[in-house]
């Protein structure tokens, strides 16, 4: 095998034989003698010239082979490394991204964890309530006469009527949290308020409606009682307030405005009948239902 950009000149052996033959006689065996070995020793120089071309040709090319062989081995090297390094990029990425999603997803999980406990102890705490209240009502009977000793005087109704005010003061008071118990000389549920505005508030939660007593009462009496109403939660009083100084004194006392209804004559049917300041309505038909038809706005 020889390079291509090895060049190889040889001299023609006959030319040499040609040459050396004109110098010598052809006719003499001496010349004939002489003719031979100098074809032989011209061979053999050919034959040595050759040898020493192409020996020299094939370790240029083999020496070529080599350094091609370097260099290939170098680039394989060169990107098994780049092979290797980007294997463990990508290892590196995945553990990252795996341990990112992970982190995540047991975040999560915590989250979810922690929001169901939340919601189960609330669901426990709702269960235990409900349970309790039941048990109180089971104890007591919602028809059972509620004794309630009130600063001193004495109030008699049902346990149902004292719970009719939804999270009132009552509904409160009445359950296993709470756990009341009566006093023993009197078997009544002692509550150490004013009793002077009581009768109004049980009336009141009995369906009974106290309007013109409210009216009645005098700036001071309708503050204090404005008071016991606060005490008891019973928010269902407060449209009942006279609408001048009494919502005023609400909304100035305790930061409380109350919207008035106002209601249009036009549209009020049979079985009912508006206030004088079309404020209010009043059944005026039935004994028990209340089936009537009104239409009004608030102010």
């Amino acid at each position: 095998m020889f390079n291509s950009a090895t060049a190889l000149t040889f001299a023609s052996p006959s030319s040499v034989v040609d040459s050396e033959e004109e110098e010598i006689s052809t006719n003499s065996p001496l010349s004939e003698h002489l003719s031979t070995k100098s074809i032989k020793r011209t061979l053999s120089k050919v034959l040595h010239q050759y040898e020493h071309e192409f020996k020299n040709a094939l370790s240029q090319e083999q020496h070529l082979w080599k350094e091609r062989k370097r260099q290939l081995d170098e680039r394989e090297h060169s990107i098994a490394l780049k092979e290797h390094d980007l294997e463990k990029t990508e290892q590196a990425l995945k553990e990252h991204v795996s341990r990112q999603v992970s982190e995540q997803v047991e975040k999560k999980r915590k989250e979810m964890m922690s929001e169901f406990a939340q919601r189960e102890l609330k669901i426990a705490k709702l269960e235990e309530q409900v349970a309790s209240t039941c048990l109180l009502e089971n104890r007591l009977g919602p028809n059972r006469v509620i004794r309630l000793n009130v600063g001193g005087k004495l109030f008699c109704t049902f346990l149902s009527t004292l719970k009719n005010e939804k999270d009132s003061f009552f509904g409160a008071y009445f359950n296993d949290y709470f756990d009341p118990k009566p006093e023993q000389h009197d078997q009544a549920f002692f509550i150490d308020r004013p009793y002077e505005h009581f009768h109004l508030i049980l009336n009141h939660l009995r369906g009974v409606d106290i309007t013109n007593n409210l009216n009645k009462m005098k700036e001071d009496e309708l503050s204090n009682f404005m008071e016991e109403v606060m005490f008891y939660q019973i928010p269902s009083i407060f449209n009942l307030f006279p609408r001048g100084h009494g919502k005023a004194m609400l909304m100035n006392k305790y930061g409380i405005q109350i919207p008035d209804m106002l209601f249009h004559p036009n549209y009020i049917s049979s079985n009912a009948e508006l206030s004088p300041d079309h404020r209010r309505v009043r059944k005026i038909a039935g004994d028990y239902d209340w089936n009537c038809s009104c239409l009004g706005k608030k102010e």
